[in-house]
Protein backbone atom coordinates (compact mmCIF):
# COMPACT_ATOMS: atom_id res chain seq x y z
CA UNK A 1 0.00 0.00 0.00
CA UNK A 2 2.84 2.57 1.32
CA UNK A 3 6.51 2.34 0.34
CA UNK A 4 8.52 5.30 1.68
CA UNK A 5 11.95 4.89 -0.32
CA UNK A 6 14.78 6.59 1.01
CA UNK A 7 13.33 9.61 2.03
CA UNK A 8 15.85 12.67 2.65
CA UNK A 9 15.05 15.81 3.06
CA UNK A 10 17.75 18.96 4.38
CA UNK A 11 16.70 21.92 6.25
CA UNK A 12 19.38 24.68 5.86
CA UNK A 13 21.96 22.18 4.90
CA UNK A 14 21.70 19.65 7.56
CA UNK A 15 19.51 16.29 7.15
CA UNK A 16 16.28 16.47 9.29
CA UNK A 17 15.66 13.07 7.32
CA UNK A 18 18.28 10.77 6.33
CA UNK A 19 17.71 7.29 4.12
CA UNK A 20 14.23 6.47 5.82
CA UNK A 21 12.65 3.41 4.17
CA UNK A 22 9.68 1.59 5.18
CA UNK A 23 6.60 -0.47 3.99
CA UNK A 24 3.19 -0.15 5.35
CA UNK A 25 0.10 -3.28 4.48
CA UNK A 26 -2.99 -2.66 3.89
CA UNK A 27 -4.99 -1.65 7.20
CA UNK A 28 -1.85 -1.40 9.76
CA UNK A 29 -1.79 0.70 12.36
CA UNK A 30 1.82 2.34 12.12
CA UNK A 31 3.26 4.51 14.36
CA UNK A 32 6.47 7.03 14.31
CA UNK A 33 7.82 7.66 17.95
CA UNK A 34 10.99 9.86 18.50
CA UNK A 35 12.61 12.37 20.36
CA UNK A 36 11.82 16.29 19.98
CA UNK A 37 13.05 17.11 16.33
CA UNK A 38 13.93 13.39 15.40
CA UNK A 39 11.97 14.28 12.10
CA UNK A 40 8.88 13.21 12.71
CA UNK A 41 6.21 15.60 11.62
CA UNK A 42 8.42 16.40 8.60
CA UNK A 43 8.33 12.54 7.22
CA UNK A 44 4.63 12.76 8.15
CA UNK A 45 3.98 15.96 5.54
CA UNK A 46 6.51 14.45 3.39
CA UNK A 47 4.32 11.32 3.33
CA UNK A 48 0.75 13.34 2.68
CA UNK A 49 2.70 15.40 0.03
CA UNK A 50 2.81 18.78 1.91
CA UNK A 51 6.67 18.98 2.18
CA UNK A 52 8.74 17.80 -1.29
CA UNK A 53 11.22 15.47 -0.11
CA UNK A 54 15.31 16.02 -1.58
CA UNK A 55 15.68 12.77 -2.00
CA UNK A 56 14.10 9.36 -2.10
CA UNK A 57 10.41 8.81 -2.96
CA UNK A 58 6.87 7.79 -1.56
CA UNK A 59 5.09 5.16 -3.45
CA UNK A 60 1.31 5.14 -2.26
CA UNK A 61 -0.71 2.36 -3.94
CA UNK A 62 1.72 2.11 -6.85
CA UNK A 63 2.19 5.76 -7.45
CA UNK A 64 4.46 8.37 -6.52
CA UNK A 65 3.24 10.98 -4.68
CA UNK A 66 4.01 14.16 -6.16
CA UNK A 67 5.41 17.40 -3.47
CA UNK A 68 4.38 20.78 -3.48
CA UNK A 69 6.43 21.62 -5.64
CA UNK A 70 5.51 18.96 -8.50
CA UNK A 71 1.80 20.39 -8.05
CA UNK A 72 -0.79 23.21 -8.42
CA UNK A 73 -2.24 22.24 -4.76
CA UNK A 74 0.21 20.68 -2.05
CA UNK A 75 -1.22 17.19 -0.66
CA UNK A 76 -2.56 14.32 -2.00
CA UNK A 77 -6.36 13.33 -2.52
CA UNK A 78 -6.56 9.87 -0.85
CA UNK A 79 -4.19 10.93 2.24
CA UNK A 80 -5.99 12.47 4.98
CA UNK A 81 -3.23 14.46 7.41
CA UNK A 82 -4.81 16.14 10.88
CA UNK A 83 -2.41 18.23 12.20
CA UNK A 84 -2.50 19.03 16.22
CA UNK A 85 -3.34 22.40 15.87
CA UNK A 86 -7.13 21.24 14.24
CA UNK A 87 -7.30 24.06 11.73
CA UNK A 88 -10.83 24.78 11.82
CA UNK A 89 -11.76 28.09 10.47
CA UNK A 90 -13.46 30.29 13.37
CA UNK A 91 -16.76 31.76 13.09
CA UNK A 92 -18.34 28.46 10.77
CA UNK A 93 -21.48 26.08 11.86
CA UNK A 94 -19.15 22.52 12.03
CA UNK A 95 -22.28 21.35 9.28
CA UNK A 96 -20.69 24.23 7.08
CA UNK A 97 -16.66 23.01 7.54
CA UNK A 98 -18.15 19.49 7.10
CA UNK A 99 -20.47 20.21 4.09
CA UNK A 100 -17.40 21.75 2.15
CA UNK A 101 -15.29 18.46 1.68
CA UNK A 102 -18.17 15.59 2.03
CA UNK A 103 -17.68 13.21 -0.93
CA UNK A 104 -20.16 10.44 0.99
CA UNK A 105 -23.82 9.68 0.74
CA UNK A 106 -25.79 10.58 3.56
CA UNK A 107 -25.92 7.56 5.25
CA UNK A 108 -21.64 7.49 5.31
CA UNK A 109 -22.17 10.30 6.48
CA UNK A 110 -24.31 9.65 9.32
CA UNK A 111 -21.95 6.78 10.19
CA UNK A 112 -18.65 9.19 10.26
CA UNK A 113 -20.78 11.16 12.45
CA UNK A 114 -21.50 8.60 14.94
CA UNK A 115 -17.66 7.38 14.48
CA UNK A 116 -16.22 10.83 15.69
CA UNK A 117 -19.20 11.80 18.13
CA UNK A 118 -19.91 14.82 16.57
CA UNK A 119 -23.60 14.18 15.76
CA UNK A 120 -24.68 16.96 19.01
CA UNK A 121 -22.03 19.37 17.51
CA UNK A 122 -23.01 19.67 13.92
CA UNK A 123 -24.92 22.87 15.16
CA UNK A 124 -22.30 24.43 17.03
CA UNK A 125 -19.60 27.55 15.93
CA UNK A 126 -15.73 26.34 15.96
CA UNK A 127 -15.38 28.59 17.89
CA UNK A 128 -17.60 27.48 20.84
CA UNK A 129 -15.78 23.59 20.70
CA UNK A 130 -13.63 22.59 22.87
CA UNK A 131 -9.72 21.32 22.27
CA UNK A 132 -11.06 17.50 22.26
CA UNK A 133 -14.56 18.89 20.20
CA UNK A 134 -12.17 20.17 17.65
CA UNK A 135 -9.61 17.17 16.78
CA UNK A 136 -12.54 15.22 16.64
CA UNK A 137 -14.52 17.72 13.87
CA UNK A 138 -11.25 17.88 12.21
CA UNK A 139 -10.53 14.39 12.06
CA UNK A 140 -14.66 14.26 10.85
CA UNK A 141 -13.76 16.83 8.09
CA UNK A 142 -10.85 14.43 6.82
CA UNK A 143 -12.97 11.65 6.98
CA UNK A 144 -15.68 12.79 5.04
CA UNK A 145 -12.91 13.13 2.27
CA UNK A 146 -13.21 9.67 1.92
CA UNK A 147 -9.40 9.44 2.18
CA UNK A 148 -7.49 5.59 1.87
CA UNK A 149 -4.79 6.57 4.20
CA UNK A 150 -5.34 8.87 7.31
CA UNK A 151 -1.55 10.76 8.81
CA UNK A 152 -2.20 11.42 12.73
CA UNK A 153 0.49 14.54 13.56
CA UNK A 154 0.19 13.99 17.54
CA UNK A 155 -3.63 13.74 18.21
CA UNK A 156 -3.54 13.87 21.62
CA UNK A 157 -1.00 16.38 22.28
CA UNK A 158 -3.32 19.18 23.24
CA UNK A 159 -5.73 17.34 24.87
CA UNK A 160 -6.89 16.78 28.63
CA UNK A 161 -7.37 13.00 29.72
CA UNK A 162 -11.06 13.23 28.97
CA UNK A 163 -10.89 14.23 25.14
CA UNK A 164 -7.76 12.14 24.82
CA UNK A 165 -9.42 8.84 25.77
CA UNK A 166 -12.48 10.02 23.58
CA UNK A 167 -10.40 10.16 20.67
CA UNK A 168 -8.51 7.45 21.32
CA UNK A 169 -11.85 5.44 21.03
CA UNK A 170 -12.39 7.40 18.08
CA UNK A 171 -9.17 6.22 16.17
CA UNK A 172 -9.88 2.87 17.17
CA UNK A 173 -13.54 2.98 15.54
CA UNK A 174 -11.41 4.32 12.31
CA UNK A 175 -9.53 1.17 12.10
CA UNK A 176 -12.40 -1.17 13.30
CA UNK A 177 -15.34 0.29 11.07
CA UNK A 178 -13.99 2.25 8.07
CA UNK A 179 -10.78 -0.03 7.44
CA UNK A 180 -8.76 3.12 6.86
CA UNK A 181 -5.15 2.72 7.40
CA UNK A 182 -3.01 4.53 9.49
CA UNK A 183 -0.40 6.38 10.75
CA UNK A 184 0.07 8.06 14.03
CA UNK A 185 3.10 10.62 15.08
CA UNK A 186 3.63 10.78 18.96
CA UNK A 187 6.28 10.68 22.03
CA UNK A 188 4.24 9.45 23.89
CA UNK A 189 4.53 5.35 24.29
CA UNK A 190 1.09 5.19 25.90
CA UNK A 191 -0.35 6.93 23.36
CA UNK A 192 0.89 3.89 20.62
CA UNK A 193 1.93 0.87 22.50
CA UNK A 194 -1.61 -0.41 22.79
CA UNK A 195 -2.57 0.95 19.32
CA UNK A 196 0.11 0.41 16.85
CA UNK A 197 0.62 -2.84 14.71
CA UNK A 198 4.09 -1.55 13.52
CA UNK A 199 6.67 1.17 15.22
CA UNK A 200 9.33 2.89 13.55
CA UNK A 201 11.86 4.89 16.28
CA UNK A 202 13.33 8.36 14.75
CA UNK A 203 16.74 9.50 15.87
CA UNK A 204 18.56 12.34 14.40
CA UNK A 205 16.38 11.79 11.01
CA UNK A 206 17.07 7.91 10.80
CA UNK A 207 15.70 4.61 11.50
CA UNK A 208 17.03 3.35 15.10
CA UNK A 209 14.59 0.25 15.13
CA UNK A 210 11.52 -0.88 13.76
CA UNK A 211 8.63 -3.87 14.33
CA UNK A 212 6.12 -4.88 16.41
CA UNK A 213 5.59 -3.04 20.20
CA UNK A 214 6.40 -6.55 21.76
CA UNK A 215 9.61 -7.21 19.48
CA UNK A 216 11.24 -3.24 20.76
CA UNK A 217 9.33 -3.76 24.13
CA UNK A 218 11.30 -7.13 24.38
CA UNK A 219 14.54 -6.00 22.70
CA UNK A 220 14.92 -2.39 22.38
CA UNK A 221 18.29 -2.14 19.37
CA UNK A 222 20.00 0.42 22.52
CA UNK A 223 19.40 3.38 25.83
CA UNK A 224 17.51 5.86 23.37
CA UNK A 225 14.81 3.15 22.51
CA UNK A 226 14.25 1.72 25.33
CA UNK A 227 14.17 5.05 27.00
CA UNK A 228 11.52 5.93 24.78
CA UNK A 229 9.63 3.46 25.24
CA UNK A 230 10.02 3.81 28.91
CA UNK A 231 11.59 0.44 29.66
CA UNK A 232 12.55 0.76 33.27
CA UNK A 233 13.43 -2.68 33.21
CA UNK A 234 13.21 -5.64 30.50
CA UNK A 235 9.66 -5.70 29.17
CA UNK A 236 8.24 -9.63 28.37
CA UNK A 237 4.86 -11.12 28.74
CA UNK A 238 3.49 -14.31 27.17
CA UNK A 239 2.92 -13.99 23.81
CA UNK A 240 2.08 -17.34 22.09
CA UNK A 241 0.72 -20.50 23.50
CA UNK A 242 0.85 -23.70 21.83
CA UNK A 243 -2.39 -25.93 21.59
CA UNK A 244 -1.91 -29.17 20.19
CA UNK A 245 -4.94 -29.93 17.43
CA UNK A 246 -6.06 -32.75 14.99
CA UNK A 247 -6.89 -30.55 12.28
CA UNK A 248 -5.88 -26.60 11.34
CA UNK A 249 -9.18 -26.01 9.88
CA UNK A 250 -11.68 -27.80 12.15
CA UNK A 251 -9.71 -25.75 14.56
CA UNK A 252 -9.96 -22.16 13.20
CA UNK A 253 -13.54 -23.09 12.49
CA UNK A 254 -14.23 -23.22 16.19
CA UNK A 255 -12.48 -20.74 17.56
CA UNK A 256 -13.21 -18.26 15.32
CA UNK A 257 -16.99 -19.01 15.07
CA UNK A 258 -17.72 -20.35 18.47
CA UNK A 259 -15.63 -18.58 20.79
CA UNK A 260 -15.44 -15.45 18.92
CA UNK A 261 -11.61 -15.30 18.12
CA UNK A 262 -9.77 -13.69 15.94
CA UNK A 263 -7.60 -15.35 12.93
CA UNK A 264 -4.24 -13.54 13.29
CA UNK A 265 -2.17 -15.48 11.22
CA UNK A 266 -2.65 -18.49 8.89
CA UNK A 267 0.87 -18.61 7.12
CA UNK A 268 1.94 -22.00 5.05
CA UNK A 269 5.56 -23.37 6.22
CA UNK A 270 5.82 -26.07 4.25
CA UNK A 271 3.13 -28.86 2.67
CA UNK A 272 2.10 -30.10 5.53
CA UNK A 273 2.81 -27.95 8.40
CA UNK A 274 1.09 -24.01 8.78
CA UNK A 275 1.91 -21.63 11.03
CA UNK A 276 -1.49 -20.69 12.71
CA UNK A 277 -2.31 -18.10 15.43
CA UNK A 278 -5.64 -17.04 17.06
CA UNK A 279 -6.12 -14.69 19.94
CA UNK A 280 -9.36 -13.58 21.83
CA UNK A 281 -11.07 -10.21 20.96
CA UNK A 282 -9.81 -8.55 23.87
CA UNK A 283 -5.84 -9.45 23.08
CA UNK A 284 -3.74 -10.78 25.26
CA UNK A 285 -2.19 -14.13 25.00
CA UNK A 286 -2.49 -15.42 21.42
CA UNK A 287 -2.88 -19.45 20.74
CA UNK A 288 -0.63 -21.41 17.75
CA UNK A 289 -3.11 -24.05 16.48
CA UNK A 290 0.35 -26.77 16.21
CA UNK A 291 -1.23 -29.68 14.26
CA UNK A 292 -0.68 -33.51 15.46
CA UNK A 293 1.79 -34.78 13.84
CA UNK A 294 2.62 -38.03 15.48
CA UNK A 295 1.10 -40.73 17.54
CA UNK A 296 2.01 -39.68 20.66
CA UNK A 297 1.02 -35.32 19.58
CA UNK A 298 -2.25 -37.10 18.65
CA UNK A 299 -2.35 -38.42 21.88
CA UNK A 300 -1.89 -35.48 23.67
CA UNK A 301 -5.00 -33.51 21.81
CA UNK A 302 -7.66 -32.60 23.93
CA UNK A 303 -5.79 -33.66 27.19
CA UNK A 304 -2.47 -31.78 27.53
CA UNK A 305 -2.62 -31.15 31.41
CA UNK A 306 -4.14 -34.26 32.54
CA UNK A 307 -7.82 -33.57 32.95
CA UNK A 308 -7.14 -30.05 34.77
CA UNK A 309 -8.68 -26.92 33.75
CA UNK A 310 -6.30 -25.83 30.67
CA UNK A 311 -7.05 -22.29 29.82
CA UNK A 312 -8.60 -19.01 31.42
CA UNK A 313 -10.68 -17.07 29.37
CA UNK A 314 -11.48 -13.57 31.00
CA UNK A 315 -14.89 -11.94 30.01
CA UNK A 316 -16.85 -8.40 31.35
CA UNK A 317 -19.75 -10.35 30.69
CA UNK A 318 -20.42 -13.98 31.82
CA UNK A 319 -24.17 -14.25 31.60
CA UNK A 320 -23.56 -12.92 27.54
CA UNK A 321 -20.82 -15.45 26.73
CA UNK A 322 -22.59 -17.78 28.37
CA UNK A 323 -25.54 -18.02 26.30
CA UNK A 324 -23.81 -17.51 23.32
CA UNK A 325 -21.61 -20.92 24.00
CA UNK A 326 -24.80 -22.63 24.44
CA UNK A 327 -26.35 -20.98 21.20
CA UNK A 328 -22.73 -22.21 19.47
CA UNK A 329 -23.34 -25.72 20.51
CA UNK A 330 -20.22 -25.57 23.05
CA UNK A 331 -20.51 -27.98 25.81
CA UNK A 332 -20.81 -26.74 29.35
CA UNK A 333 -18.34 -29.02 31.83
CA UNK A 334 -19.60 -26.68 34.87
CA UNK A 335 -22.57 -24.78 35.26
CA UNK A 336 -22.07 -21.03 36.58
CA UNK A 337 -21.26 -19.91 39.73
CA UNK A 338 -20.14 -17.57 42.09
CA UNK A 339 -16.84 -17.46 43.57
CA UNK A 340 -14.92 -14.90 46.22
CA UNK A 341 -12.89 -14.14 42.66
CA UNK A 342 -15.62 -13.69 40.25
CA UNK A 343 -18.59 -15.51 38.79
CA UNK A 344 -17.27 -18.72 36.46
CA UNK A 345 -18.28 -21.40 34.68
CA UNK A 346 -16.14 -24.23 32.87
CA UNK A 347 -16.43 -25.01 29.55
CA UNK A 348 -15.07 -27.63 26.24
CA UNK A 349 -13.61 -26.82 23.27
CA UNK A 350 -13.52 -29.01 20.17
CA UNK A 351 -11.17 -31.42 21.73
CA UNK A 352 -12.52 -31.29 24.81
CA UNK A 353 -9.69 -29.30 26.68
CA UNK A 354 -11.56 -27.90 29.55
CA UNK A 355 -11.36 -24.10 29.84
CA UNK A 356 -12.61 -21.41 32.57
CA UNK A 357 -14.78 -18.38 31.52
CA UNK A 358 -14.37 -15.71 34.28
CA UNK A 359 -16.15 -12.25 34.69
CA UNK A 360 -14.02 -11.25 37.63
CA UNK A 361 -15.21 -8.97 40.95
CA UNK A 362 -15.02 -5.56 39.69
CA UNK A 363 -12.33 -3.73 41.77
Amino acid sequence: MLSVEGIGKKIRGNYVLHDVSFVQQPFCRLAIMGETGSGKTSLLKIIGGLMQPDEGCVMFEGKRVLGPDEQLIAGHPSIGFLSQHFELRNNYWVHEILEYANKMEAADEEEIFDICEIRHLLDRRTDQLSGGEKQRVATARLLVNKPRLLLLDEPFSNLDMIHKKQMKQVLKNIGERLGISSILVSHDPSDVLSWADHLIVLRGGQIVQQGSPAELSSSPADHYVSGLLDLGSPARHLQLMSLVVRDYDEAIAFYTRKLGFRLKEDTRLTDVKRWVVVEPSGGGCALLLAKAANEEQLSRVGNQTGGRVFLFLQTDDLVRDHQKLLESGVEIAREPSAESYGKVLVFKDLYGNLWDLIEPVSS
